[in-house]
């Protein structure tokens, strides 16, 4: 019962709460505005000039004639003058969407005063178009037929113009059969205002709809299912925010995963992976951390020097060797390889994560639970030290400088 209130409320325009649907129904509404605006500046223009060529006019002639201190053609000017206000209020609007829905919702109803105005006043006063209600009657199929106004708004205003407006005719010459007309004219105008507006909302909420699934999976196509991380998809898209940027690029590798698969089982080797994922995170950050490939995990960092860098390599190796797996303490250790430099472009990037998948080999062949590191190799030359697990505990690597070689190394694709 509540579901079927809320969307009689909805249709109603009682409840658009939603800011999506604001910001839909305000450009729409801005959009349709100029080009109201626009026709209008260009038929009131010409009207004048219709009537000074002497075409046949197209109602029955005025019967009475236009105040003094208000001629015709002061009402064209004014409405012209109108209409250009607001074809530029609406362009300037439009580009700033969301602008604000209140707002322009008053600016349409204040144009749409204006020109049923105009409209009654032309269908009255005008010397060739007068007592025809066709100017009168096309403003209101602008206003209420293109405009998205909320039904319950365009029902009071809509009404209060047609009553006006009849009332006008009526006492100026009584029609019984004009006014039956004038009835059915604004039964039908609120009838599609109506429609128009429920087809804005079922628009704006399909969009919405469409907009929800294509970003979910976006992020279901760049996110592992098994870790959480970002996976190759989304490293692929990352490339051009690592351009000119200093980063740490850093391969890892648990160690004996396979065993652990093997002798423990997958649910166990799975466990692990997403153990490792969380400790690189935590110290990481999530954006800068993924799952390359069965249990290699890549990160890309900046804003590191070598000894920040060192330091987070080594509260991972501290998490990852305490943490528990199916309510045990493991030890589990992991290689890494390292390289550090300046990438300029997204090969720059795919260079750096190769040669540091070339030193997690050099640290694995080197005895496991240790890093490699690198500087981002330059033409003819890189530079690598070779850091093992030394440290005054389990897990803990530091720069022990009698184990720094230099090698060198040709450069890539030799």
């Amino acid at each position: 019962m509540n579901n079927i209130w809320s969307i009689i409320q909805e249709t109603a325009g009682i409840r658009a709460d939603q800011d999506y649907v604001k910001t839909y129904l305000e450009h729409h509404n801005l959009a349709y505005l100029m080009v109201i605006s626009m026709f209008s500046i260009v038929s009131q223009t010409l009207m004048p000039l219709i009537g000074l060529l002497g075409f046949p006019a197209a109602g029955a002639g005025a019967v009475l004639r236009a105040p003094s201190f208000l001629p015709v053609h002061y009402v064209y000017m004014i409405e012209i003058a109108c209409s250009t206000v607001c074809f530029f209020f609406a362009m300037h609007a439009h580009r700033k969407t969301p602008f604000n829905y209140k707002i322009t919702n008053a600016v349409c109803l204040l144009y749409g005063f204006a020109m049923t105005c105009y409209g009654a006043y032309i269908s009255v006063y005008d010397p060739h178009l007068g007592l025809t209600v066709m100017p009168f009657l096309i403003n209101e199929m602008w206003i209420f037929g293109l405009l998205a106004l909320p039904p319950v708004l365009s029902l009071f205003v809509s009404a209060f113009y047609f009553i006006s407006y009849a009332h006008i005719l009526n006492v100026i010459q009584y029609s019984f059969g004009r006014t039956i007309c004038l009835l059915l004219f604004w039964v039908s105008i609120y009838v599609i205002s109506v429609v128009r507006y429920r087809v804005s909302l079922n628009v704006v909420h399909e969009k919405h709809r469409s907009e929800a699934v294509y970003e979910k999976l976006e992020v279901i196509s760049r996110t592992d299912a098994l870790t959480g991380l970002k996976n190759r998809t989304a490293l692929n898209s990352d490339f051009p925010s690592f351009s000119s940027a200093h980063l740490y690029v850093m391969m890892t590798d648990i160690d004996n995963f396979k065993e652990y698969n093997d002798s423990l089982g997958h649910a166990f080797g799975d466990e692990i992976l997403g153990n490792f994922g969380r400790c690189l995170c935590s110290v990481f950050g999530h954006d800068d951390v993924y799952r390359y490939g069965g249990d290699e995990f890549l990160v890309i960092a900046d804003n590191y020097n070598d000894e920040t860098f060192l330091k987070a390599v080594n509260r991972v190796r501290s998490k990852f060797n305490n943490c528990t797996v199916g309510g045990s303490c493991i030890h589990a250790t992991f290689s890494a390889g390292s390289v550090e430099g300046a990438c300029h472009s997204g090969q720059d990037c795919l260079e750096m994560i190769r040669q540091a998948d070339i030193r997690l080999y050099k640290a694995k062949d080197g005895g496991k639970n240790r890093l490699f590191e690198g500087t981002n190799p330059s033409p003819g030359r890189s530079e690598d030290q070779h850091v093992p697990d030394t440290g005054p505990g389990p897990g803990t690597c530091q720069r022990n400088e009698k184990d720094v070689n230099i090698t060198k190394s040709a450069p890539a694709g030799q």
